[in-house]
This record gives C-alpha cells, sequence and structure tokens, in this order.
C-alpha cells in the first residue's frame, strides 16, 4: 500500500518490447505486473493512462492470496521511468484505470518486470 517498493527482477531481464508499434487495442507492446491489494472496478482492457493520454490496457487479473497481479501491456514506444507510481482511479462510475505518475527518475523500466502499485 505505497510507492512502488521495488523491483522483484532483474531490469531488462526478458524480452522487453516487439518489434510491432502498438496501440491500446493492440495486442503487441511491453508486459509490466503491478500489484494491488485491491482491484477495485479494475477488469481485462481497463486504460492505462500516464500524463492524461492512454498508452496501454489491462491484459489480465490473477488473484493470489494476499493480493491481485494485474498485468499490463504498454504501448513499444512509451517510456516509463523507473520509480513512477502506478495507481488505481475513477475514470467514471465503475469504470477504473491505472495511472501511472511519472518519476524525475533517468532509468526506464522494462517489460516482464514487477512493480507494487498505491493504493
Amino acid at each position: 500500500m505505497g510507492i512502488i517498493s521495488g523491483l522483484l527482477g532483474f531490469l531488462g531481464c526478458g524480452d522487453s518490447k516487439t518489434e510491432n508499434k502498438v496501440t491500446a487495442i493492440d495486442s503487441s507492446g511491453y508486459k509490466l505486473y503491478v500489484q494491488f491489494v485491491n482491484k477495485k472496478e479494475l477488469k481485462e482492457d481497463s486504460k492505462v493512462k500516464m500524463k492524461g493520454k492512454v498508452i496501454g490496457k489491462v491484459i489480465g487479473l490473477e488473484q493470489n492470496p494476499d493480493a491481485y497481479i494485474v498485468t499490463i501491456l504498454i504501448n513499444e514506444e512509451v517510456d516509463i521511468p523507473l520509480l513512477s507510481k502506478f495507481k488505481i482511479k475513477a475514470e467514471t462510475y465503475h469504470i477504473n484505470f491505472i495511472d501511472i505518475e511519472q518519476s524525475n527518475d533517468n532509468r526506464l523500466l522494462r517489460g516482464n518486470e514487477y512493480f507494487s502499485g498505491e493504493e
């Protein structure tokens, strides 16, 4: 229930990006995994936004005993700084999205990494 508590994997591990450009409705891009205690009204195909712009979507939700692991697909051309904050916010009644608040870190997130989201 705090800001990103750190990486559970190593930077750059796994395949970080695909060859195709992606829009929020495509199935290519790079995946990130965010852990939330409560998924609220988040569901598959929920938007992922940064600075008010849609940059991806939720492609999977997995419930574990203590949390939900949310798999998000980020558009290939989008760079997200390390230590950015992932939050679930409401767009309208029963329509939630993930909002990414960028950090000032010069290092970038890569695909197949795990993070803790803010509640």
